[in-house]
């Protein structure tokens, strides 16, 4: 059986000088054939390296390579059980999707936050969804020290009025004073 394995190498740019970063030498065992997961690997290492303000350039690249049987089945195993793990995160989802009552959003922000019982946000805010392809123009909707929960309800709730059947991924909540931005995704 052959996997890929990823290494991913970073120079740092200063003064116009250039310097060679650690590399990475395997991550694999998280990325095998997974070109988003390693995508999002490097964008948060570009998140972090963006907090130095410095430029930098990122590149990686694959290789096959033939794993033993005792690999194979380890990494089979462990396959199994994230795939396990996956569907009961989905199940869970769908569960709360469900008792939400949610018809359209996708809820793409961490399916923790949907756990949490607290106000994510205290006080009475103005929820805004504007700049959507739908044809209703900004859509508001008002709310006092909401849960990610009924956020979660809310956004549906505005994705539906703007007519926006295209951007229905919560991305973020942006807020300013008691103004809170739904920002999604396709």
């Amino acid at each position: 059986m052959a996997r890929t394995r990823y290494k991913i190498s970073i120079d740092l740019y200063a003064d116009g000088d250039e310097w060679e970063l650690k590399q990475f030498k395997d991550v694999s065992d998280a990325l095998h054939t997974r070109s988003q997961e390693r995508d999002r690997l490097v964008k948060v290492v570009a998140s972090h390296l963006d907090s130095l303000a410095c430029e930098y350039s990122i590149s990686s690249s694959s290789h096959d390579v033939s794993l033993s049987d005792e690999e194979q089945t380890l990494f089979h195993r462990l396959s199994q059980e994230e795939n396990k793990k996956e569907e009961a995160e989905r199940e869970e989802y769908k569960k709360i999707s469900d008792q939400l009552g949610i018809k359209r959003a996708i809820w793409s922000m961490e399916h923790k936050l949907l756990h949490q019982k607290e106000p994510a946000f205290k006080g009475l805010l103005e929820v805004i969804y504007d700049g959507h392809w739908g044809e209703a123009g900004a859509v508001f909707e008002a709310v006092a020290d909401p849960t990610w929960r009924d956020l979660f309800q809310v956004a549906d709730r505005l994705i539906s009025k703007s007519g926006d059947d295209h951007h229905v991924f919560i991305e973020a909540f942006l807020r300013r004073g008691d103004k809170l931005k739904l920002c999604t995704g396709s």
